[in-house]
């Protein structure tokens, strides 16, 4: 079903509605904004999703003279101190940093 007839403005309604699956977004939260845009005028809103409710830790990877940013979440049952597996994803610096939890962070975290 089609919501808007521009594609862009489609494309970031479908993926705010697909973020839902994992908790990155309110499915009822992204259709009231969608309703409210006026997507004649150019502007597709804000708030579209909300936070993914995991514990994450803020790190700093060394690398060279610098670091770079990065966020560990624990694995879903794991104690403190526990040694699992480690994904490690990288956005390839075109795209937000917070669609890694939708393109495999969460699945990761919940498979431990």
């Amino acid at each position: 079903m089609r919501t808007f007839e521009q594609d862009d403005f489609q494309f970031g309604f479908e993926i705010a509605l697909g973020a839902s699956y994992r908790g990155a977004a309110d499915v009822g939260e992204v259709l009231a904004t969608a309703a409210r845009v006026n997507a004649g005028a150019g502007s597709a809103g804000s708030g579209w999703s909300t936070s993914p409710p995991s514990p994450a830790a803020r790190l700093e990877i060394p690398y060279e003279d610098d670091a770079l940013p990065a966020w560990f979440f624990r694995a879903a049952g794991a104690a403190p101190g526990e040694r699992r597996p480690l994904v490690v994803m990288n956005n390839g610096s075109d795209g937000a940093t917070s669609a890694m939890w939708l393109m495999g962070g969460a699945a990761a975290h919940e498979r431990g």
